[in-house]
């Protein structure tokens, strides 16, 4: 039934496991890295000054995913939410 998708359909996405912030992400890296080569040819890049800042950095900056970001259930969800609301409230 997904023959006749594009390859960057939502629904083909989800079913090879491809979120959008992956895309994303690899288009980050494409220009960075394009970034990177253009810098090399200047003579900044051949003084090894001015060096382009990363984008990837910039946007992956302080994104740690760890266990208590995932949720199994719909209420450790809830429970974790309610813990949030409660420390934001208490001002820590």
């Amino acid at each position: 039934m997904t023959a006749g998708l594009p390859v960057e359909s939502r629904v083909k996405r989800g079913i090879n496991g491809i979120s959008s912030i992956d895309e994303l992400l690899v288009k980050i890296g494409i220009l960075d890295n394009l970034n990177f080569i253009v810098w090399s040819k200047t003579k900044d890049g051949q003084k090894n000054q001015n060096k382009p800042q990363s984008m990837y950095k910039l946007v992956t900056a302080g994104q740690k995913v760890t266990e208590e970001d995932s949720f199994t259930t719909v209420e450790d969800f809830e429970r974790k939410r309610k813990e949030i609301a409660l420390r934001i409230q208490e001002g820590g």
